[in-house]
């Protein structure tokens, strides 16, 4: 449960159900983590910064493009949808 000193009064039992997914978020993550570091060791952490937030704003731009693409899909979608309740 969100720590009401930060949610206003009323918004805490809204935002459970996103917290209840929380701990898959962090188990994910970690499986993410512990992937990178069989297979990289702890490289990473011996990058200079401007790599990292090279990789940082690569990574940011793949998830616009994503959303991108998740909004042309949505858009089609509901373009045939549309049209079928026309007809």
């Amino acid at each position: 449960m969100a720590d009401s000193r930060f949610t206003p009064m009323g918004e805490q039992d809204q935002l459970a159900p996103v917290f209840d997914h929380y701990a898959d978020f962090l188990r994910r993550l970690r499986i993410k983590l512990e992937h990178g570091a069989r297979r990289y060791g702890e490289a990473s952490f011996d990058r200079p910064v401007l790599e990292l937030l090279d990789e940082l704003e690569a990574e940011a731009l793949d998830l616009a493009g994503w959303g991108f693409v998740l909004f042309v899909k949505i858009e089609r979608l509901r373009a045939k949808v549309r049209k079928a309740v026309a007809t």
